[in-house]
């Protein structure tokens, strides 16, 4: 939004990710990039959409894989498909510097590019080529300072060494959620064996469920079934708010408020009255985000998760 661009938002497939099919039908004339979101660490359908893209030479295929370090798709890593790719390292994410992030891109000038956004002074200077047209530029950068600490550059390198371990354990713990939940009339719960015969792998950020309201006995809600989860201590549980429907979002609708200097007026910017996300809208009225755990551990934790999920789900029926 910072560069004056109009997003044209996608419909979702069942899972949460963005649909190949309604992205061939948004594609026009002034589409420059499609940006894909791996959701909760579940890779969306990459190869269908690059089949897409073939038409389209000039369009850029950028992923967001904040949460899906290392997860695959046909056994090839997620964030190596398109001509970008980034991870975030805040948090609660599955590798954490507590804050930071990481890109990746096939274009050297990309990278230059970034450079130029992100650092100043040596690290810009150490980057660049004496040739390079934006040397002049080394001193100042952009203006802006966006790396990552130090420090947090650590604390994320360490944990990167462990992350192969983080998905075993949590590919082991979500197997035991889907093992138990999936028994449980009114949730949907995805099937981890499906990734493994797609030789795909999700890397668990959160295991989403989907509560069936049609399903559940009259006047069971998804909001009244969470807030008894929460009354029995499982106060991980979540409904998604921020992860919710984008094009709702005021910074979408009314870009000119906040970026005036950007944005001359609000006109046209009626994303969300002007289209409907019936897929994406269902969906995000029926999730229910759990954690997935990383560490041995914590299978106590696990466990309690599911007895007690388990219990109330009887209770109810």
């Amino acid at each position: 939004m910072y560069f004056g661009i109009k997003p044209v938002f996608c419909d979702v497939t069942g899972n949460g990710n963005i649909d190949p099919i309604e992205i061939s039908k948004l594609i026009s004339k002034k589409t420059k990039a499609i940006v894909v979101t791996h959701m909760w660490g579940v890779p969306c359908e990459v190869t269908r959409i690059l089949s897409i893209l073939k038409d389209f030479p000039s369009i850029f295929l950028l992923e967001d894989c904040s949460h899906a370090h290392r997860a695959t798709f046909g056994g090839q890593p997620v964030g190596t498909f398109g001509d970008g790719a980034t991870w975030s390292l805040q948090g609660q994410k599955v590798v954490s510097g507590g804050e930071g992030g990481i890109t990746l891109t096939k274009y050297k000038e990309f990278q230059d590019r970034q450079l130029l956004w992100d650092h100043y002074n040596k690290r810009y200077k150490s980057g660049l080529s004496k040739a390079h047209p934006l040397r002049e530029y080394a001193l100042t950068g952009a203006g802006l300072k966006n790396r990552a600490h130090p420090l947090a550059v650590a604390i994320a390198a360490n944990q990167l060494r462990k992350l192969p371990d983080f998905l075993r354990v949590k590919q082991r713990f979500a197997t035991k959620f889907y093992n138990a939940f999936s028994k449980v009339p009114f949730l949907q719960v995805p099937d981890v064996a499906l990734y493994e015969q797609s030789q795909s792998l999700s890397s668990f950020y959160a295991l989403i469920i989907l509560f069936k309201e049609a399903k559940a006995p009259l006047g069971r809600t998804r909001y009244t079934f969470v807030q008894k989860l929460h009354e029995q201590g499982l106060s991980e549980v979540d409904i998604p708010v921020s992860t919710g429907l984008l094009h709702q979002e005021p910074l979408f609708l009314k870009p000119a408020n906040i970026l005036p200097h950007v944005y001359a007026s609000n006109d046209g910017y009626d994303i969300g009255a002007a289209r409907q996300f019936p897929q994406a809208e269902t969906f995000y009225a029926e999730a229910i985000k759990l954690p997935v755990w990383a560490y041995e551990e914590d299978e106590p934790v696990v466990d309690f998760y599911i007895k007690t999920l388990m219990e109330v789900s009887e209770s109810i029926l």
